[in-house]
This record gives structure tokens, sequence and C-alpha cells, in this order.
């Protein structure tokens, strides 16, 4: 990177002096990239390194979800057998069950399918070629939990960028600020509020409790805990509602 800007230094002096003559300071670009590069090249290799792991955690996770939905009435019939229940409380856990898998997987399309539709219109409005094939490319990203929609639009930010400062054209750098911030503030942020509400509506539990399930459940799990976490919680709270009708049946 070091060479690249050394390679480019008349245009980056040429855009430090139109900088100075319209605001009157100067930027040391080369300092500041080179700080940025080894920031953001020190990150690739932290996230490289753990590529093989996350990708057995998302096969865990795909091959899991599967079986859930397939299977779920024989995990919840041997329960049957190690805690013997009524068929209502029975049928009251295999709804919950039912209800937390249906609701993480379709809070995670749903939530992929509106930050692609979001993300296209960014693209479209901050001159992106193609922008409804990089939605497309935000939306399957996005289903996926280590990698998400800013795998996408950071690094069209940063190529506008570095056209901006190879051409001396504040319109790319513009544009490069632009798109970050709306790919950091709107983009990325649905993911954080969105998808917990959305599960949140689908299993009637409150939104910070579905929060706090899917931060506890990948701190515990990994990317399973995407799943487990909320899974966890729902069957605790259907078997607290459980012990609670046994008690008003008990009085």
């Amino acid at each position: 990177m070091y060479n690249f800007i050394n390679s480019q230094y008349g245009s980056i002096n040429d855009l430090n002096n139109n900088i100075y003559d319209k605001f009157g300071f100067r930027i040391n670009f080369k300092e500041t990239l080179n700080s940025i590069t080894i920031f953001v090249l020190g990150k690739i290799k932290g996230f490289a390194a753990t590529i093989p792991s996350k990708m057995i955690q998302l096969f865990i996770l795909i091959i899991t979800t599967f079986f859930m939905f397939r299977d779920g009435h024989i995990f919840l019939n041997k329960l049957k057998q190690i805690f013997p229940m009524d068929s209502a409380h029975r049928k009251h856990l295999l709804k919950r069950f039912n209800d937390v898998i249906f609701a993480v997987v379709y809070g995670q399309i749903i939530t992929a399918l509106i930050q692609a539709i979001i993300a296209g219109i960014g693209f479209f409005i901050f001159g992106v070629k193609s922008p409804l094939l990089w939605a497309l490319v935000t939306f399957f990203l996005a289903l996926i939990p280590f990698l998400g929609a800013a795998f996408v639009w950071l690094p069209i930010s940063l190529y506008f960028l570095i056209e901006g400062l190879i051409q001396s054209d504040f319109g790319f750098i513009g544009r490069s600020i632009g798109l970050f911030l709306y790919g950091a503030l709107i983009i990325s942020l649905i993911d954080n509020f969105l998808k917990p509400k959305l599960i949140s509506n689908k299993t009637q539990i409150h939104t910070l409790f579905i929060i706090l399930g899917i931060i506890s459940g990948i701190s515990a799990f990994g990317l399973i805990g995407i799943i487990l976490g909320p899974l966890i919680l729902a069957l605790f709270l259907a078997s607290l509602t459980i012990i609670e009708r046994e008690k008003i049946l008990i009085k």
C-alpha cells in the first residue's frame, strides 16, 4: 500500500492542494492511509484465521435448523419420557419449540431482504454501478451471520475513496463518506434492531429478552447460539408457565 501511495503521490498532492485552497488546511494522506491500511489488514488477517471455524459453525447451524424443523416433535417426545407431562403441556412446549425455530429463520430472511432493499436504494443514490446486482449480493451475505451486509457496502466505499484520491475527485470522496455513513448507520444497524423485533413478534417474548438470548447463545455456543439462545429462553419461559398452571390447579 505504501508503494501504491507513493506511485500516486502527484495526484494526492494535487488533492491536498485543492483542500488547502478551499478549506485552509492540509491532510497527511500518506500517513493516514498507511495507518488505515495497517488496521484493515490486521482485521482481515484476524478474520481470515477464524473462517474455518466459522464455516464449521455455519454448517452446524444449517444442519441443526433443518433437523429441528423436521424432528422437533421427536425431541419433545424424548423429553416426555424423561420428564412425564400431560398432553396439554406437551403441546404447549411443542408449540413454543416450533414458534422459536420458525421465528429465527423468518427474522433472518426478512431482515436480510429489507437490508438488501435499503442497500440497493443507497447504491443507486451514491452512484454504484449495477445497484440491483449488489443488492442481491447483500441479501445473500446478510443471511450469513458472521459476514453480513458490511461485506458489500464497506469495500465499495473504500473503492470510492481510493478512486477519489487517485483522480483528485471530491465527488468520489464524498460518495465514499456518504456510503460509509449510510451503510454503518442504516444498512447494518437494521440487523441489530429489526431481527430481534421480528423474533419477538413471532414468539411473544419481549425484545430485550430476545436480544439477551441471542447474545448469550452466541457467547456460549457460537453461531448455533442464534437458535439455541432464544430456544432455551423460550422453553424456560414455557416451563415457568406450566409450573404456574400446575400451581393454580393444585389450589
